[in-house]
């Protein structure tokens, strides 16, 4: 498979990240599934939470790797709760800001399944992390209760993170196309689940635990 993915990039450069994107949507399935089936609210959100925290490690990725890009492009702000937290155009980039961004394709596939999305939808939530960070409300999902996640963003990303960067890592995915490929994982997630839960609500979700996400310190994780 890697040796097969190797020979199609050069004219599918997003092969990869599209196949790694439909076995960690397959995994955290199977990982969550019961008796009843799988909560298309939980399937997201772990998704989204994994995801989020892709668009910083990419970051990471940059600003530590050989060539780092010029610029103020990752902040480091501590909050009132001793933790930091990180911001800055290059997380944003792989979050929202680029054509393969993490938020980009699960929107674009809540709209094209008839749901009414914007990337405001997205800011806002952005500005209201901002004000929260360090205090109590900060990764908490503002969402109806009957949509609620079973778990908050940081506990999904503690216990299924790891999981995620094992297939990421085995199938050679580069840090920086990770954001893309969690963002495919989540259109077959929005696909597969329109008829459970209505795209809108499922990129409100979507948004919801991505964002935070992608501020937190790694340390906090270990």
């Amino acid at each position: 498979m890697l040796d097969h993915l190797r020979r199609i990039e050069a004219t599918q450069p997003l092969a990869r990240p599209q196949l790694v994107g439909r076995i960690l949507f397959d995994m955290v399935g199977k990982m969550i599934a019961n008796d009843r089936g799988v909560r298309m609210e939980d399937l997201l959100a772990i998704l989204a939470s994994c995801g989020g925290f892709s668009c910083l490690s990419a970051a990471f990725s940059e600003v530590l790797g050989p060539t780092p890009p010029t610029g103020n492009n990752l902040t480091v702000v501590e909050g009132k709760d001793g933790h930091r937290y990180f911001f800055g155009d290059l997380p944003n980039r792989y979050l929202i800001e680029s054509e393969f961004a993490l938020l980009g394709l699960a929107l674009g596939m809540a709209q094209a399944c008839g749901g009414t999305v914007s990337l405001d939808m997205a800011h806002q939530t952005m500005r209201r992390v901002a004000n929260t960070v360090g205090g109590d409300e900060f990764g908490k999902p503002e969402l109806p209760t009957e949509h609620r996640p079973g778990d908050f963003p940081i506990n999904y990303v503690r216990d299924h993170w790891p999981k995620a960067l094992e297939a990421l890592n085995f199938y050679e995915v580069p840090p920086t196309l990770r954001p893309a490929a969690i963002g495919f994982a989540l259109q077959r997630a929005i696909e597969a689940g329109q008829d459970a839960i209505d795209p809108t609500m499922a990129a409100r979700i979507v948004i919801e635990c991505a964002v935070p996400m992608a501020k937190i310190d790694p340390e906090r994780l270990v």
